[in-house]
């Protein structure tokens, strides 16, 4: 039981150095918008902003089965960790939508319709 509690403890710290490393990518590409990079440059950006959005969720959906397997063993609902695995993947919903509509805006600029 208290096994569980540890791994789980120690998977959701593994959770918040891939959220680190995500921002990083965030910041490189928001660099690459803002400065002319080689569009190969971009794509290979792009797709691993891709790559690490699906590992960042897909983590967190094995997190939260992990939650509940200690949840259902302990009797007792590790409340923290479940909040931090759910803060830090509407950190990264929110950013992904972020993105989206900042590209959007510099690629295709502003529409007003009547």
């Amino acid at each position: 039981m208290l096994k569980a509690r540890r791994v789980l403890a120690f998977s959701v710290r593994i959770q918040s150095y891939l959220l680190l490393l995500y921002l990083f990518f965030i910041g490189l590409y928001v660099v690459g918008l803002r400065y002319p990079i080689i569009d190969t440059y971009m794509t290979l950006l792009y797709d691993s902003l891709v790559l690490f959005t699906w590992i960042q969720i897909g983590y967190s959906a094995v997190l939260v089965l992990i939650t509940c397997g200690v949840w259902i063993r302990d009797k007792v609902f590790p409340a923290r960790e479940f909040i931090s695995i759910l803060v830090k993947v509407l950190v990264v919903v929110i950013i992904v939508y972020a993105l989206g509509y900042i590209e959007s805006v510099i690629h295709y600029g502003f529409t007003v319709r009547f």
